[in-house]
């Protein structure tokens, strides 16, 4: 954060801050309630228990914290959660970039693994397009830190986010809002359910974004960084027995937004670098198509008190139609056009007991998943084209199971296993083709000047990731634990590799591990007015899969390899203070500290230095105040939003598009009617203004006209609604 920057944060500071004096000034009698915080219960064990009572590190936002924040995206619980990254990936609108304690996945490209799994109503996505997803008809969402395995489905190394959708009530009920603002952003969410019968239910979501791009394409004039995205989704309850319940979702987005070429950050060939970070010059911000759609099937079978039996089954697929400038001038320097298509079928089986000292959960869980692609590097410099083409076939078997035991009123065990069997098939094809176009993409009907690559392998891997922690409660408010667990990745194939340059990688890359020990303390104070949950932990990282990406003189090469080990160490914070009447003090922080041990020059190329996404300090302040204007006024609630990351990396290696530290200031108003079935709010976020890169790519040389691109997050924008509820 520069000197600069610290004018503008003061005065978008005043500004939260008069919102909230003015508030306070006018205070009526706050609710009754609110002298004390309500108690957190999550399902990040499959059972509803107390935030505190969880021997796991978790952080937990309902429905009505994510409206007082004025959160669109889980991309916003990045400044909310501890050691959390989540961003839009690079050049897309809706493909997700997610890091929990420095691991997670970069790269989209279906040759890659999730490092942070993504579960909707427990239905794991196994692919980041369309994974940036709008928070609209949901519950609760829940984020989960460190190896998470004996209790999902889809064993996921980093950290899990749990998406929990809204129930569909008894009664005929309804939501909707209309929102304008910045950019001429227009938006419309409507959500409702019904009974049909009182053993039927039905509800739907639709959710409509759409605003204007923060830049331009100057040379053809398109918008960059604009929205236009539609999202559905409906919903079928049966309910034959009181004991036996079905539930049928399916949903369904479309995102059509303009290609994003990022901001050129090192000039070329006498083009100077725009001053406005979200202008360019590439000259191809036509317009993307990504579609996701799924459709799932819960049945929930209570045999009695103590067992209640599961089946979710799941089928998603998903296209993506994309073009990424990465030398970002009118020339293809290096430009990208590329399709991705993907398709997933999986089943899992639970069964869940609860029954005096003991409960827990086990199951088994299937999943079969086909990712393929295709994509041109356009090198105007060669006059020639690297194409690129294969697929990736995953069948994944997995038994888990995880329990708790109290072996006094006091002292709790639990330990779990999960045993993880995978098996990949790959086909990976990489030609140099004569022309700024492959005869995939347009390009003159022709023979390859050149095959890099040209092979089909076939891996299987398995692993056994245990777990166990012990915890005890020192009072009923204040809970302490120690943890150990595993994390396990399964190898795979790089899709980008070039047998000329790298022959190994016909051979895949291999599994990797990483074994975190913890240690927590969760508690209530002062009756119930203080809410501290704090945690530090300790991480081996072996066998690390580390990728790189280089130009060279025939095309960006690329490596992966299990060359790393390292260990990643932090302390996290979350504290919620009921400070008086309807005003909250929310703060959360963390300290992250993460360097690699060993790291061999992987074919030549120097070894990485530094992580990606993992800042060594994060923290937020929120204060938020609600307050009853009187019987015919309704209730007023506004809050404000500080939050601070330091610096970052966020390509493969240390390179000019690093980010340094910077603050984000948010402030949100909502005035609720005293019926409760209307709200108007305005939202105001990033309120200084700030400029910060959320991603970007590193291909510097001439050959590549200075490939060095910038992806930033949003400017400062402001947002009114207009809401009904009935």
């Amino acid at each position: 954060m520069t000197s600069e920057t610290n004018p503008r944060i003061r005065r978008a500071l005043l500004l939260a801050s008069a919102a909230f004096i003015c508030t306070a000034l006018g205070a009526g009698r706050a609710h009754a309630d609110d002298d004390q915080l309500q108690e957190v219960t999550v399902t990040a064990r499959h059972i509803a228990e107390s935030l505190k009572d969880t021997p796991v590190a978790v952080s937990a936002f309902s429905e009505d914290q994510l409206l007082t924040q004025g959160a669109a995206d889980i991309t916003d619980l990045t400044y909310l959660t501890p050691s959390t990254s989540m961003f839009v990936g690079r050049g897309s609108n809706s493909t997700l970039t997610a890091y929990i304690r420095g691991i997670g996945q970069q790269d989209p490209t279906w040759g890659s693994e999730p490092g942070v799994g993504l579960y909707v109503d427990d239905v794991y996505y196994a692919r980041p397009q369309a994974s940036v997803l709008d928070i609209y008809n949901v519950s609760q969402i829940e984020v989960l830190r460190g190896p998470q395995g004996t209790l999902y489905g889809r064993n996921t190394i980093g950290g899990a986010v749990k998406y929990v959708t809204a129930d569909l009530s008894d009664t005929p009920t309804g939501d909707a809002r209309v929102s304008y603002g910045s950019y001429n952003e227009h938006d419309f969410v409507a959500s409702g359910s019904t009974p049909v019968t009182d053993k039927v239910r039905l509800g739907f979501a639709v959710a409509d974004y759409n605003h204007d791009g923060w830049g331009k394409d100057l040379t053809t004039g398109a918008s960059i960084d604009n929205k236009d995205m539609v999202a559905g989704r409906v919903t079928v309850e049966f309910l034959p027995t009181d004991d036996f319940t079905v539930k049928i979702n399916a949903d369904k987005t479309w995102d059509m937004s303009n290609a994003n070429p990022g901001h050129k950050e090192v000039a070329y060939g006498g083009y100077p670098i725009l001053s406005n970070v979200y202008d360019s010059l590439a000259g191809e911000s036509s317009r993307n198509y990504v579609m996701d759609e799924g459709v799932s099937m819960t049945a929930t079978w209570i045999i009695d008190p103590q067992w209640t039996l599961k089946s979710i089954s799941a089928y998603r697929q998903g296209d993506t139609k994309t073009n990424i400038d990465f030398d970002g001038l009118p020339g293809d320097y290096l430009g990208v056009p590329g399709f991705y298509s993907d398709n997933q079928k999986s089943e899992e089986v639970q069964a869940q007991y609860t029954g005096g000292r003991l409960r827990g959960v086990m199951g088994v869980f299937y999943m079969n998943s086909n990712a393929a692609g295709d994509f041109d590097e356009q090198l105007a410099n060669l006059g020639l084209t690297d194409y690129l083409q294969g697929h990736v076939l995953t069948n994944s078997w997995a038994g888990y199971g995880d329990g708790s035991f109290d072996i006094t009123d006091q002292l709790t065990l639990s330990a779990g296993g999960r045993y993880s069997y995978d098996e990949k098939t790959g086909q990976v094809y990489n030609a140099f083709f004569v022309g700024l176009a492959s005869p995939a993409f347009g390009g003159a009907a022709q023979n390859p000047l050149l095959v890099n690559t040209n092979y089909t392998n076939h891996k299987s891997w398995g692993d056994f990731t245990p777990r166990v922690s012990l915890s005890y409660k020192f009072t009923p408010d204040i809970t302490s634990y120690v943890s150990f667990a595993e994390g396990f990745r399964s190898g795979g194939f790089d899709i980008r590799g070039n047998g000329t340059f790298t022959p190994q990688t016909v051979n895949g890359y291999n599994p990797e591990k990483v074994k975190t020990y913890e240690a927590g303390v969760k508690g209530n104070y002062f009756d119930h007015k203080l809410s501290v949950n704090l945690d530090g932990y300790y991480s081996q990282y072996d066998q690390q899969q580390v990728g790189v990406q280089v130009p060279t003189s025939g095309g960006v090469e690329s490596v992966i390899e299990n060359a790393g080990r390292s260990h990643i160490e932090g302390i996290e914070l979350e504290a919620v203070a009921r400070l008086f009447g309807g005003l909250t003090a929310t703060a959360s922080g963390a300290y992250t500290y993460a360097q690699f041990d060993s790291l061999p020059v992987l074919n030549g190329i120097p070894p990485l230095q530094g992580f990606q996404y993992a800042p060594k300090w994060t923290g937020s302040l929120e204060l938020a105040y609600t307050t009853e204007l009187g019987d015919k006024m309704g209730s007023l609630t506004t809050s404000g939003t500080v939050a601070y990351r330091s610096f970052t990396q966020l390509y493969d290696t240390p390179s000019v598009i690093d980010q340094g530290g910077y603050t984000v200031v948010d402030a949100n108003i909502i005035w609720t009617a005293p019926s409760g079935h209307w709200s108007v709010s305005l939202k105001g976020a990033n309120l200084t203004d700030e400029r910060y890169r959320v991603g970007g790519y590193n291909l510097n040389g001439a050959l590549y006209g200075n490939s060095v691109v910038g992806f930033y997050g949003a400017p400062r924008t402001f947002l009114s609604s207009i809401s009904a509820h009935f």
